[in-house]
């Protein structure tokens, strides 16, 4: 694992615009990737938030995202090769479950080297938390864990190829590595297995810069 003092420490912080990022003992803040990115193809969200009902929409947005800070919380501990069994024990069952079916694809991961970092982007004026950069088929690589209620198509992450891109960019500038590959693994309820997306960032850098582009000027598709 890379030690963090190689590198300038990045602290996060919520204000009333949003998540930002700073590096600690400099005044500028940067926008975290997911807030950058919440530009992109919004119309869907709001259409089915109509269509649900707004706090329906919110109930079933918040326990999404508790499941996934828990899933992510596991994740994190089992590859620091902690003991996650009292953990396991008083997580709720869908969590559990979330996390025994994602532990085949942990298995495959080798030579950690960052594990939810805080990273950010002089250059792209971008922070963000990286889940993982280890080893998958013996590759370097982003690796950005997801959490869903159903399987997802390959057109419909280009998103998390953008955010996994920012990663891979933001390590280089921080760390000096580079990883070549991105990998988007995404936990589907009730799925024995993840689904697994692997691509390159430079298939993506292009939709990454044009919606950093888009978020600075205050636009949205």
């Amino acid at each position: 694992m890379i030690s963090r003092s190689s590198a300038q420490q990045v602290s996060r912080i919520q204000d009333d615009s949003g998540r930002h990022y700073v590096i600690d003992g400099q005044p500028e803040k940067y926008p975290s990737i997911t807030q950058v990115l919440s530009c992109r193809n919004n119309g869907w969200v709001e259409e089915w938030r109509d269509n649900v009902g707004h706090d329906r929409a919110d109930t079933i947005s918040n326990k999404a995202a508790k499941s996934g800070t828990a899933v992510h919380m596991l994740a994190e501990h089992y590859l620091l090769g902690h003991d996650i069994r009292p953990l396991m024990r008083r997580a709720m069952p869908e969590v559990s479950s979330r996390f025994k079916n994602f532990i085949p694809f942990l298995e495959q991961l080798s030579e950690v080297e960052l594990l939810e970092a805080g990273l950010v982007s002089t250059l792209l004026k971008v922070g963000g938390t990286v889940d993982c950069i280890a080893k998958y088929n013996n590759k370097r690589s982003a690796i950005d864990f997801k959490t869903s209620s159903k399987l997802k198509t390959i057109d419909q992450i280009q998103n998390y190829f953008a955010q996994a891109t920012f990663y891979s960019y933001a390590a280089a500038e921080m760390f000096n590595i580079a990883p070549p590959q991105l990998v988007i693994a995404i936990n589907v309820y009730n799925v024995k297995e993840p689904q697994v997306f692997i691509d390159s960032p430079k298939n993506h850098i292009h939709y990454l810069l044009e919606t950093i582009k888009m978020y600075n000027a205050g636009e949205s598709d």
